[in-house]
């Protein structure tokens, strides 16, 4: 078995000697500076958060069954070392028919091979009477996100006798890829998942009201699929509480946008920015998640953040003969190279980012069945007219 050594583990005897030899070095420095100290008072005053810190919680805590369609939970003790010598199981029922998306926040265990030692198992299904489909341990600093095509999911958290971490912290989000929920709009802090392939991000429920909540994070996660792995996000209506024009401080309301697997992200705390383009290209169907941090802003006039998203794929990935382009049935935004569905075009929202998708495609305009811009509604009825004159000469 192999064992990290690396310094934020707790090992064995090996940490308590450590520990002893750390509290001997300062008990002879306290002594040495101030004759009057004793070593009785250094006893009554030495601190115990290393010790308090491998004191388990209690097994009964360790595990859990969840059933909502969003929720987080922790490996024992989180955040402070996970004991040692236990096994807990986390079952996930969501709605009938929905996917689950698991993103870990936070993932430090010790390292094994092949996780022999502690490890974090995910099944599909409700037991781990199937090959797990992963097996987790060390620490992981790209906080994978994995997605499971089942509505339920069994995880099993093992610990051996020697060796621990911080342990982990997982989100998990339900959503329904049939398309049987999608909608136009989108609220921070009521929705979780932004379902269709495109539609309107809101704050919270009575935009452009200040009545959001305050000092909540808000999360709500935008799941690419199929050939659309990429988020264009544009925001044209920001109006926050913030501090600073220039970074975005700890008090600010803040609105970020993640590349959820490897966390890359863009913070948006300046009111300035009226209107701001996200581009977030695709990457295996890994999703978007967006959080929304208030603070309290009773009585005040901001009133949140309305955007637009839109999920698209660059027009190189699918390549026709050598030349770019897109698959049928959907459209070419030529000058910012992305493909987006066609259903999009012409319903009056810039999702090509320079309008080349609403051009001529007034209120006055008909639509053909594959949703393209077709002559306006006029001169069709004027032709129409024309013809049946013709029809009575």
């Amino acid at each position: 078995m192999v064992v990290d050594k690396t310094p934020h583990r707790y090992l064995g005897n090996q940490s308590v000697m450590t520990t002893s030899l750390f509290f001997a070095v300062a008990v002879i420095a306290m002594v040495t500076a101030d004759g009057m100290t004793s070593l009785q008072q250094w006893r009554r005053e030495k601190p115990t958060q290393i010790n308090t810190e491998r004191l388990p919680r209690s097994v009964d805590e360790c595990g859990g069954m969840y059933t909502t369609n969003y929720g987080q939970f922790t490996s024992p003790n989180y955040s402070m070392v996970y004991p040692n010598n236990v096994k807990c199981k986390y079952t996930i029922s969501v709605t009938s028919g929905w996917l689950i998306w698991l993103q870990f926040v936070t993932m430090d265990m010790e390292q094994s091979s092949d996780c022999y030692a502690d490890s974090l198992r995910i099944y599909k299904g409700k037991s781990d009477a199937t090959e797990p489909l992963h097996n987790l341990c060390g620490l992981n600093l790209s906080l994978p996100a994995i997605k499971v095509n089942s509505s339920d999911v069994y995880i099993v958290f093992k610990s051996d006798s020697v060796g621990s971490g911080r342990g982990f912290k997982v989100e998990y989000f339900a959503f329904d890829e049939s398309g049987a929920h999608q909608r136009d709009s989108y609220t921070m802090c009521q929705d979780n998942v932004a379902m269709a392939p495109s539609g309107v991000l809101l704050s919270h429920q009575g935009f452009p009201g200040n009545n959001y909540a305050e000092h909540a994070v808000c999360k709500l996660i935008i799941p690419t699929s199929g050939k659309y792995d990429g988020v264009k996000i544009e925001f044209f209506d920001v109006y926050l509480k913030v501090f600073s024009a220039g970074t975005c401080q700890e008090e600010s309301e803040t609105i970020v946008v993640y590349k959820m697997y490897h966390r890359e992200h863009l913070e948006i705390c300046r009111n300035e920015w009226r209107k701001v383009s996200v581009m977030v290209p695709g990457d295996d169907n890994f999703p978007v998640l967006l959080t929304f941090h208030t603070s309290q802003h009773r009585l005040a006039p901001y009133r949140g953040f309305k955007a637009i998203y839109t999920q698209y794929y660059a027009d190189t990935k699918y390549m026709w003969e050598g030349s770019v382009g897109c698959k049928h049935g959907d459209f070419h935004c030529r000058n910012s190279q992305i493909c987006i569905p066609e259903s999009l075009v012409c319903d009056g929202y810039n999702h090509c980012g320079d309008f080349q998708d609403e051009r001529n495609c007034g209120n006055d305009f008909l639509f053909s069945a594959t949703r393209r811009c077709v002559q306006p509604r006029r001169v069709l009825l004027r032709r129409l007219r024309q013809i049946r004159i013709s029809m009575y000469i």
